[in-house]
Formats: C-alpha cells, structure tokens, sequence
C-alpha cells in the first residue's frame, strides 16, 4: 500500500505498472491472473477499466483499499464480473476510501491457444527488469494479510438473476462462416467487436485492404452478430414515388364491387377510375355480366369522355370474355389483366 501510495499523483486515477508492486498484488490474489490495475486517492465510487482493456482479456474486477476513517486495508470478497454491468453500475458510490485500488483480472488459461488474448497490456510484462533481476518479495505471512472487509457498507453480491444481466442468444452462422477454420472464425468475432461493431462491408473491406484471403473477407460480409442485430435502426419507411404523368381517359380502371346496405341488402356497382386525374364514376348495376358492363361504358363514360387508349381489368369472366373484346376492337381500345391482385391496388 505505501509502495502505491509513493507512486500516486495527488487527483486523478493512474494505472500502476510497477513490477515488483504488481508481484505483490498478484500475490494477495493467487487465484486469478492479474492483467491491469488502476489506483486512484481519495474516492468513494468503484473505477472502471481503463482504457482499451476489453471483457475478453480481463473479464473480471476485485477492490482492495485504505479505508478513509478507520485507515484499515480492506478488500472485497468476491470477484466481480464488470461485463455483465451497466454503465450506471459500472461506477456507483462505494466505500470512503483514502486509497482505491482496483484489479482487473481473467481466469489462468493453460491452453496454447489463449495467446489470442492481449499479452503486450500485461502489467508484469516490463522492460525494466530482466527474469533474473526481478526483485522476490517475501512471502506473506497471514497477520500482513489485509482483513476482509467486516463493515456493515460492505455486502455480498447478489447472484445475479436473468432480468439483470439479459443474456444473447447465439447467432446461426451462414454456411462460408462456418467453412473457415475455427480459429479464424473466432478472430473475426474478436476483430468485429474489439472494432465497435462496424458494419459488414467495412469490416470486409478493412480485412481486404490488411492482405488476408478473399474466403476471409467474403465470410466477414456474412457475419451475424446478435448485438447489431438487436440495436439496428429501424428500416425507412418506403419512398414516394412520382406516378407517370398521363392524358386524361389515357387508361381506366374498371372493375365491380358489391355493398350491403343497413338492411341487409346486397348492391352490385361498376367503378371506374381514370389513372391520370383519379377522376372516379360508379353506376348501379342490375348484374355482373358482360353486356351490362358494356351498356354502362357506353352510356356512362364513353358518351361524353370517349373510348380510352387503354382499359385495365382484373381477372373477371365478365371482362375477359369474347363480346368484351369484341367490343374493345370496336372502340380500338386495348385492355390488360395484371396476374397479380396487388397490381390491380389503384381500383381496388
């Protein structure tokens, strides 16, 4: 703690990379591998991790400090997982504390291939000292131990329940993901969130400009991460589009539709629209056949606006039948029948 303390600006929070003092605190936590610690004078809130350190190299985090009233060293019981937190209880009051210093540590890996973890940020790495010149301190005896923190400030973290910490559903992977050696599958993974989430054609593009393999930055334009997905942005609405200027009785739309009266009595009506002004006439109809639909072109549009160049119809027997087309090579006029009822969306 004095060793700290010497180190210590007067405000502000430092990262302690001395390595003879990052033995000691390693030796006070044996049971994790210390990768950063911040120490900071006179606080009373939790620190956060500093600068560039990830959740994949140090995923957890552990308090030991000089109480400001009692002067005891005191230290937290249990380890926190600071990446389950948010941001408000990522740094939240605390204790008074004289001197704060936080540790922020992973699990000892044994496995060769957790070199893809960040070892250029370990603390203990320094140039200072060769293996051979690093001071040993001496072992601990247990009354140096700090005392674990008995006041009544200080409480056991609660498990932590699925409502505090939601967790992210694995994302399927596309087929050329998964075609990738594992490893390279889980550098893109790594390079994609160390990077902030860029986008897919970005992330491709980065990988491109670096010289890795075409079947690696194809595959990064195939990623899916359940994070980007969940704080997408909401799509646009569709854009307006501006309707083909046409001559009035250019084009009609003729089709019949049936309305039911407040006494339950069923009326057939034949609409017509003009698709240049949306000029519309509906004429009662006795029934859906085709001389009645011809009766009422001639006599209800024809007879003052002419014949149209085109006649647009939907799939009606009543409209596609020989006398209809008959009648319109009379008028020499063509008619159309799209296939699909969503084309047919203006007179419906």
């Amino acid at each position: 703690m004095k060793s700290i303390d010497n180190q210590l600006k007067r405000v502000g929070k430092q990262e302690i990379s001395h390595g003879p003092t990052c033995q000691l605190i390693q030796e006070v936590f044996p049971d994790k591998k210390i990768v950063r610690i911040l120490a900071c004078h006179g606080t009373d809130r939790t620190l956060g991790p500093p600068t560039g350190l990830t959740g994949d190299e140090a995923p957890f985090r552990r308090t030991i400090m000089l109480h400001r009233v009692s002067q005891d060293i005191k230290y937290e019981r249990h380890w926190e997982q600071w990446t389950s937190l948010s941001n408000r209880q990522l740094v939240r009051p605390a204790h008074p504390c004289r001197i704060n210093i936080t540790v922020f540590a992973r699990d000892h890996v044994t496995n060769a291939s957790s070199s893809i973890l960040s070892t250029d940020r370990d603390c203990f790495t320094t140039t200072d000292y060769s293996p051979a010149e690093m001071p040993v301190a001496p072992p601990m005896q247990d009354s140096d131990r700090p005392a674990p923190d008995t006041t009544t400030g200080a409480k056991d973290p609660e498990p932590e329940t699925a409502g505090d910490c939601p967790l992210t559903k694995p994302v399927e992977q596309t087929f050329r993901f998964h075609s990738l050696p594992k490893w390279e599958q889980q550098q893109i993974i790594h390079m994609h969130k160390n990077l902030g989430h860029p986008s897919n054609d970005r992330l491709s593009k980065a990988l491109q400009i670096a010289g890795y393999r075409p079947d690696v930055s194809q595959a990064a334009l195939e990623l899916k991460c359940a994070v980007c997905s969940k704080c997408s942005v909401p799509n646009h609405q569709r854009p307006a589009t501006l309707k083909p200027l046409l001559d009035f009785n250019h084009r009609i739309y003729v089709d019949g539709v049936n309305w039911t009266n407040a006494r339950g009595k069923t009326l057939q009506f034949c609409h017509i629209v003009d698709a240049g002004s949306n000029f519309h006439v509906a004429i009662a109809t006795p029934a859906k056949t085709t001389q009645d639909i011809i009766n009422i072109l001639n006599q209800h549009w024809m007879s003052w606006a002419g014949p149209p160049t085109e006649l647009q119809v939907d799939s009606g027997t009543e409209l596609n039948s020989e006398e209809f087309a008959r009648f319109l090579q009379r008028v020499k006029g063509n008619t159309t029948c799209p296939l699909d009822h969503w084309q047919n969306a203006h007179q419906k």
